[in-house]
């Protein structure tokens, strides 16, 4: 038995590609969700009801504060009833109750090790503020003691061996995610029903009319500040400016912090007729398909899984070239890269380039289908995962 530890607040990249994956592992797990006292009860609800209908067993532990000692001793109690061979935690908060629970002394005396602490770090370069500083607690304080580290792309690998953790525990593991395959025939069809349901969402700015011929450009990320939806904002401006009479809109899914900044800043920018908020969707993952190319601009990334659930459907990306995105998109032919360094000017140009390029667009899509499903698939994912539980036995 192996216990995934999750806090999650919604349903997002980690949850959405672990837990369909450990569904078809064929050894026993359960998923155990840190429940916070601050969220929504429908927030603390939705990554468990989620994770109970992929058919999991599922506990929650309540947890009151940012350091809740009664939470540690409750996770312990559960930990020993359950009595994993390991518990792999999932990012900061996470690793931090999974430590200090083996940590506690209770009962018999506790051995070391009674069982394997393993820890998946979701990246750190885009981190900022608190946040930073709560990822450097992660990797200076938290996890030497760990047994393993599996890290989603190869610069946060190098970024946790330059910070001083040993090699051997270090292991690189890819995202990967299995979606609908959308054949390259098939895809214009499926591009106008996505289309069709998007229209039925009730989000002033989209006439069905007006969204079937249009050009979509696509953003599925939180709106936070290091997404950087504002420089998608102003490259979208430079390709108003070059090219007026394009039908062109950028369709944003997502929800976060920035919300109403970003809002306003459409309307400074004059673009926000051409801007589409259309906020959580449980099913984005899957309609893909109905964007004609899907934006990346973080100030730093590990591998997002909305850009290979992309790659299922043929979409292309265009990104910029930050954390693991490279592992994903290693040359032009999958891809599009920009430096992070670049101007808005520079990106909107080029946006603007691709779209006048249909044909390019097809065929570096349909390339990109055939790395995404030969590299980045679920089994792909789930075999990685069994070669490095194998190490720890």
């Amino acid at each position: 038995m192996i216990v995934h530890l999750f806090n999650s607040s919604v349903v997002s990249g980690p949850e959405t590609l672990v837990l369909p994956a450990l569904r078809e592992w064929g050894e026993k797990v359960c998923i155990v969700f840190l429940a916070e006292s601050r969220l929504s009860e429908d927030a603390q609800r939705s990554p468990v009801e989620y994770a109970r209908k992929l058919g999991h067993e599922v506990h929650s532990v309540p947890v009151r504060s940012r350091w809740d000692r009664k939470a540690f001793l409750e996770l312990r109690q559960l930990l020993d009833r359950i009595q994993p061979a390991a518990v792999h935690a999932h990012d900061v908060k996470a690793s931090l109750y999974a430590l200090k629970a083996s940590q506690l002394k209770i009962g018999k005396p506790v051995e070391t090790g009674k069982f394997k602490l393993i820890s998946t770090h979701h990246g750190a370069a885009a981190r900022k503020g608190k946040i930073r500083l709560y990822e450097e607690f992660y990797v200076r304080m938290l996890l030497p003691h760990f047994d393993a580290t599996l890290c989603v792309c190869e610069s946060d690998r190098l970024s946790l061996l330059r910070r001083g953790l040993r090699a051997e525990k270090l292991h690189l593991h890819l995202n990967g995610a299995d979606r609908d395959w959308v054949a390259p025939e098939e895809r214009s069809d499926a591009q106008l029903k996505i289309r069709e349901r998007w229209n039925q969402i009730a989000v002033p700015g989209l006439p069905l009319p007006d969204l079937k011929p249009r050009l979509l450009l696509g953003a599925v990320a939180r709106l936070s500040s290091e997404k950087r939806h504002d420089r998608m904002l102003r490259a979208l401006k430079v390709i108003r400016n070059l090219h007026p009479e394009l039908p062109i809109s950028l369709v944003c899914f997502g929800i976060g912090d920035q919300d109403q900044a970003l809002r306003t800043l459409a309307h400074e920018l004059g673009v926000e007729d051409s801007v589409h908020w259309m906020g959580y969707s449980k099913t984005i993952g899957q309609e893909m398909a109905g964007f004609d190319l899907l934006l990346c601009l973080s100030d730093g990334e590990g591998i997002p899984v909305n850009l290979i659930e992309a790659g299922w459907t043929g979409t292309p990306v265009l990104s910029t070239r930050v954390g693991g995105i490279p592992d994903l998109i290693p040359d032009p032919s999958v891809g599009f890269l920009v430096e992070k360094t670049q101007t808005d000017e520079f990106i909107g140009r080029k946006m603007s380039e691709l779209l006048l390029n249909p044909h390019l667009l097809r065929e570096t899509g349909q390339r990109y289908q055939e790395r995404v499903c030969s590299t980045f698939s679920q089994k792909a994912w789930l075999d990685r995962l069994e070669e490095i539980y194998a190490t720890l036995t």
